[in-house]
């Protein structure tokens, strides 16, 4: 009797361990679902404000925040970098091409040159661009 009370008692602990491990699943599930959802909602408000530079960097950060937690969580996923310019490449196609920047005029040359090597470093420039303008503001000097 004392023998089959215990092997009851370890068949309950068990089921419940692996009811624990379903509940922990499913919450990972949902966080990663959780960071899509947002994800999918920034890349819809950078469709309809294409030309707007701080929605595209949302977008980037919030699809990188999915993509670890795909992986993090063991969701199948086929999101990557290459899929998160594709969507932004996609989202901003309507628009044409993303109006480049303007440094703040005014302030000195080398101020100017500093925001158009961010401008470029964060790809908001072409390279033809960045050489244009630089050229340009050298040019005044």
């Amino acid at each position: 009797m004392v023998g089959g009370a215990i092997v009851i008692g370890l068949l309950l602990i068990l089921f419940v361990i692996l009811a624990l491990f379903s509940v922990a699943g499913a919450l990972r599930a949902f966080a990663a679902e959780d960071t899509k959802r947002a994800y999918l909602a920034a890349l819809e408000r950078l469709t309809r404000d294409p030309h707007n530079p701080a929605l595209r960097e949302d977008v980037l950060t919030l699809g990188r925040k999915h993509a670890r937690a795909a992986r993090a969580y063991r969701v199948p996923s086929l999101f990557d970098e290459v899929a998160l310019a594709n969507h932004l490449d996609a989202a901003c196609a309507r628009a044409g091409s993303v109006p480049a920047p303007q440094p703040t005029g005014g302030g000195p040359v080398e101020e100017q040159l500093a925001a158009l090597d961010r401008f470029r470093a964060r790809q908001l420039i072409t390279e033809e661009e960045y050489k244009g303008r630089r050229g340009k503001l050298l040019d005044e000097v």
